[in-house]
């Protein structure tokens, strides 16, 4: 079956493969409709739409909220109400969950200052709060921060003591190595859960993404989630974040792809020319285009049409907005193995001489397997790069 707007996504996706319900996931999902959209809405929708498998990826990309205000607002008499039910019924939960990470976040925050530690809390509450205006329609499921390296053991300490625990021993926010060679370390609460990400980098070494901890902190402002004040990335910072996040995994959910349309479409007077000199400076000009090429194809996200411009002209772009397509949208159970995931991030390398830094990058800049392995005194750091190939060709190599 012809879908009725296959013609309104992009020409690098290959539309006629997509099923119905991934189709009107992605109208669900765009940030601007236009009259055609209660067009392709009733159309879809009355073609025997298969609601669990719709609701099924929805959950899976992390977009339910904007599903159930797509039905809701523009085709609600072509849904079973049993749907529409389960749909509100997710959002209110996912609104209490939101509320309630929101919360234990202020509290970490206010914990954090009381011990002068400087935190920056990101994407979670205050990105719902920032890109979307409201906690109830961004799903999230742990808090991000953001502190000084020298702070991470005393964070840690401070984390410990609320309940979280982490499943690397303690001593490890204690090792100058350990901090040297990995970027962020996962807690979780004994008893509720919750999940706490604490950052002192944003990524890891080998990727090179020239994110400043001290030009982040020059450029906060303020955001309320929950009607509670934080101090967060500014948008454009925030936008570049997104798009190099999204790049490091691949892109392997639309949920990201969501998070920069919407962000963009929040904050539409970007000085876009400061904004690609800012991704040239770090390294992540032709990540922050690939991210622009996805959010507008797909979601409708507006972007100038001197970028947009840039962007048609590197073909390049096109082939590998391509490739995330087809594993996002078309794979029937994606997957990224390492050797992919390893292939998509030299392909995000425009230049020989870049794609060269990058495998050396790779082979020599430690990780915290290699820690874990063996932990070194910082005076002999220098010798992960003999033993992280080793490793790599142990792992990689022996081993098939």
């Amino acid at each position: 079956m012809t879908k009725p707007c296959a013609n309104h996504l992009p020409a690098w996706l290959d539309s006629e493969k997509l099923s119905l319900e991934t189709t009107l996931l992605i109208f669900a999902a765009r940030v601007s409709r236009n009259g055609d959209a209660h067009k392709w809405a009733r159309a879809l929708s009355s073609n025997g739409v298969d609601w669990d498998d719709l609701l099924r990826q929805a959950a899976r990309h992390a977009i339910t909220p904007s599903l159930y205000r797509f039905l809701h607002d523009v085709c609600p008499d072509t849904v079973p109400q049993e749907i529409l039910n389960s749909l509100r019924q997710s959002v209110w939960d996912n609104t209490r969950r939101n509320l309630k990470l929101t919360g234990e976040l202020v509290r970490i925050l206010d914990l954090f200052a009381a011990q002068g530690i400087s935190a920056i809390p990101f994407k979670g509450p205050a990105l719902a709060a920032l890109a979307y205006g409201d906690l109830a329609w961004r799903q999230f499921g742990d808090l991000d921060i953001l502190v000084d390296k020298q702070d991470v053991a005393k964070a840690s300490n401070l984390l410990k003591e609320r309940g979280y625990r982490t499943k690397l021993d303690w001593v490890a926010t204690q090792d100058e190595t350990f901090l040297e060679v990995t970027y962020t370390l996962e807690f979780q609460h004994e008893k509720t859960g919750d999940l706490v990400e604490l950052h002192w980098e944003l990524f890891p070494k080998f990727l090179a993404f020239g994110f400043s901890y001290g030009l982040l902190r020059q450029h906060l402002v303020p955001t309320w989630p929950g009607g509670k004040q934080m101090m967060t990335f500014a948008p454009e910072e925030l936008l570049l974040y997104l798009c190099a996040h999204g790049a490091k995994h691949c892109w392997a959910n639309l949920g990201w792809i969501v998070d920069v349309a919407w962000l963009t479409h929040q904050y539409r007077s970007w000085n876009w020319d400061l904004l690609i000199q800012q991704a040239r400076a770090q390294k992540i000009e032709r990540i922050l285009l690939l991210g622009l090429l996805l959010a507008h194809d797909l979601l409708g996200a507006s972007i100038p049409a001197e970028v947009e411009q840039q962007i048609r002209a590197n073909q390049s772009l096109q082939g590998l907005a391509a490739k995330v397509g087809e594993q996002l949208l078309l794979a029937t159970e994606p997957t990224h193995s390492m050797a992919a995931q390893l292939g998509f991030y030299f392909s995000l390398q425009s230049k020989p001489r870049d794609k060269v830094n990058y495998i050396f990058r790779l082979v020599t800049n430690p990780n915290v397997g290699d820690w874990e392995l063996l932990s070194l005194p910082a005076r002999l750091s220098f010798l992960y790069a003999v033993l992280r190939p080793v490793r790599l060709i142990k792992k990689y190599v022996w081993a098939s």
